[in-house]
């Protein structure tokens, strides 16, 4: 049902989420909203000061007179903040719903941020499992793999064959195929159908732990040649599809809203030759550059 795949899809979600740098998630937040650096920085001094008190409580002596002032600063800079949360829920909701709130996409908002041909695939990793989400325009499926430790042996393995100094080495090349057909067959051979059926042409990459390190392009939907060592025709996805990668689906289109924020600020630079080199200029022609 819907609400057993929005379930899937909240947790790993919610893994993610604790993983991704908060720093990362406060400047998403920042560039949704024009907010003013007046209360950015009133934000960021109360923070500064709560965190102060309670290191200054954290341990102290009950008899110490000086708690009593401290709790109550405590006390005060905490109310300060919480009031200032209130003011930015109701005067800059899309700074407080990314930054405090941390709401999950469901599966319809994500498939109403997504464009026809574009498919989102989540994965995400248990003990035991692997899960398969897939997420296009107007459908969705979610598949899963029990081959987990294969898995994970197969991206290393993939990974020693591509930063080898030896990669020419008929040894790195069947390494090299071998593992990254295995890995197609994984992870994108179980929701084949499901991309074709959805014309998809350009996927969201959302990876999971180790899976954050394999670049999804140079895995192969066929086996390589086994006679001679030929990298150059091997069936690598970069040929099938484009790709990106995000963090989580949740915080790829909160992304979408920092590059759709309009900002009237800007300034450039670009050097000027008031005298180039004849010989110079020649060769940036025949090079094709411009200046």
């Amino acid at each position: 049902s819907r609400k057993y795949e929005n379930l899937i899809l909240y947790f790993s979600e919610r893994k993610k989420a604790t993983l991704i740098n908060n720093e990362l998630l406060n400047k998403a937040a920042k560039q949704t909203s024009i907010l003013p650096d007046s209360l950015l920085d009133t934000e960021q001094y109360f923070k500064q000061q709560i965190s102060y008190y309670k290191s200054k409580i954290s341990g102290i002596d009950p008899n110490d007179p000086a708690g009593d002032y401290w709790q109550d600063n405590l006390f005060h800079f905490t109310q300060n903040l919480d009031n200032l949360k209130s003011y930015l829920e109701i005067n800059f909701p899309n700074y407080y719903n990314s930054k405090y709130k941390g709401n999950i996409l469901s599966i319809s908002e994500i498939q109403g941020h997504l464009k026809p041909g574009e498919v989102l695939i989540e994965y995400a990793l248990s003990v035991e499992k692997l899960l398969i989400i897939a997420i296009s325009k107007t459908d969705l499926i979610i598949k899963e793999q029990n081959n987990k430790e294969e898995i994970i042996k197969n991206i290393q393995t993939f990974r020693n064959s591509i930063t080898t100094s030896n990669i020419a080495s008929r040894k790195s090349y069947e390494t090299f195929t071998q593992s990254s057909h295995a890995l197609y067959t994984s992870l994108i051979q179980p929701i084949d159908s499901f991309l074709v059926k959805n014309e998809a042409q350009h996927l969201l990459i959302v990876p999971d732990e180790q899976l954050g390190y394999l670049p999804f392009e140079a895995l192969t939907s066929k086996p390589g040649e086994t006679q001679i060592t030929n990298y150059n025709n091997l069936s690598y996805l970069l040929f099938d599809y484009n790709f990106s990668y995000k963090y989580s689906a949740t915080l790829a289109f909160l992304d979408n809203q920092v590059r759709q924020t309009v900002t009237e600020n800007f300034i450039g630079y670009a050097p000027a030759f008031e005298e180039l080199d004849p010989n110079l200029s020649e060769e940036v022609t025949k090079r094709g550059y411009s200046y």
